[in-house]
C-alpha cells in the first residue's frame, strides 16, 4: 500500500472516486458534475488550500480523504481562525475495515496541525460516523444548514 498526496494530474482519478463516494453516501447523481469538479480540483490544489490522500494498491486509487482549509471568523476558542473541512472521504467496499481510512485522517490532520489549523470539521454519513468518532470527533448538535436555489 503507497500513501501519497494528489497533483492535478490525478483530477480525473479523483472526479471519478468524488461521484462514486456521493453514490455510496445515497445521492441520486441525476447531473454531470465533473466539470465543476475539474476546476474546483484544480483552483484548489493550485493554490494550496487543498491537501488529498491517496491509498494506492497494486497502481489502482483505492481511498481518498482531503482536508479543504477555510478562515472563519476568530473566537475564544479558536482564535487564529483556520480550520480544516475534511472531504472527499472515500475507500472502495473490498478495502474498508482495514485502517486505511484512519491512516488517511491521521495525515490530514498531521497538515492541520503543520499549518496551525485548530479545528477540524466534516460532515458524517451513517456508515463514516463510527470511524470518525474512533478517531476523535463528537457530534455536534448545533450544526445546520440550508440549500439556496
Amino acid at each position: 500500500m503507497e500513501y501519497r498526496t494528489a497533483t492535478t494530474d490525478d483530477i480525473p482519478e479523483m472526479c471519478r472516486i468524488r461521484n462514486l463516494q456521493l453514490i455510496d453516501e445515497g445521492y441520486d447523481a441525476f447531473a454531470d458534475i465533473n466539470s465543476e469538479m475539474e476546476d474546483f480540483f484544480s483552483r484548489k490544489l493550485s493554490d494550496g488550500s487543498l491537501v488529498q490522500w491517496m491509498a494506492i494498491d497494486d497502481g489502482k486509487i483505492i481511498a481518498t480523504a482531503a482536508i479543504l482549509f477555510l478562515e472563519i471568523t476568530p473566537s475564544f476558542s479558536h482564535q487564529n481562525g483556520l480550520a480544516g473541512y475534511i472531504t472527499d472521504m472515500y475507500t472502495a467496499p473490498e478495502y474498508r475495515r482495514q485502517g486505511i481510512a484512519s491512516n488517511l485522517l491521521s495525515k490530514l490532520r498531521e497538515e492541520a496541525e503543520r499549518r496551525g489549523a485548530k479545528r477540524l470539521m466534516l460532515g458524517a454519513s451513517e456508515y463514516g460516523k463510527p470511524v470518525y468518532r474512533r478517531f476523535g470527533f463528537s457530534d455536534l448538535e448545533d450544526w445546520m444548514d440550508m440549500h439556496l436555489d
